[in-house]
């Protein structure tokens, strides 16, 4: 084989930068400064092709409407903006010592049907108020109660509904 076979710079020069003179079985630069020449295959890269960006396109629009559609009038960039912030904690930072004068605490409770009730009563975790602090989630309130209908009366079981008030 000879340097005319060879497509692309040894890896030593690859990683330097540095002209390769590509010969075989190691380069002038190589020998010059005794490291091992290796030669790598270049990865082999799936074309992107229309079809895949398309479909790609729409699974994001139909994500972006799912959200638009859970959390009405929220802007998506500010919750990818809180989600990017959630990757950037420690286990550090949830140290109680730290914690800043002024700055409410969350406190977390759980009822015997097993839902989480903040110390407001309302029905949220942490971790939501953590992701989505831009979020007012005040109006909303989890009713855990059953309604008490006439079917409810006769035997029917009552179903779990969501409130927003």
């Amino acid at each position: 084989m000879s340097a005319l076979d060879v497509e692309q710079a040894c890896d030593s020069c690859r990683l330097r930068k540095m002209k390769c003179s590509k010969d075989l079985p190691a380069c002038t630069k190589c020998i010059k400064n005794n490291r091992k020449c290796v030669y790598s295959p270049r990865p082999i890269r799936s074309p992107l092709t229309r079809s895949h960006l398309t479909t790609v396109e729409t699974r994001l629009r139909r994500l972006e409407n799912l959200v638009s559609e859970l959390l009405p009038n929220t802007d998506i960039d500010m919750l990818l903006k809180g989600a990017n912030k959630l990757r950037n904690i420690k286990p550090e930072d949830f140290d109680d010592d730290d914690d800043e004068p002024g700055e409410p605490e969350i406190v977390e409770t759980t009822d015997v049907s097993g839902d989480s009730f903040t110390d407001n009563g309302l029905s949220q975790t942490t971790a939501q108020v953590a992701a989505f602090p831009h979020v007012n989630t005040t109006n909303m309130v989890a009713n855990t109660v059953p309604a008490i209908t006439t079917n409810s009366i006769s035997g029917i079981t009552p179903t779990t509904d969501l409130m927003v008030t």
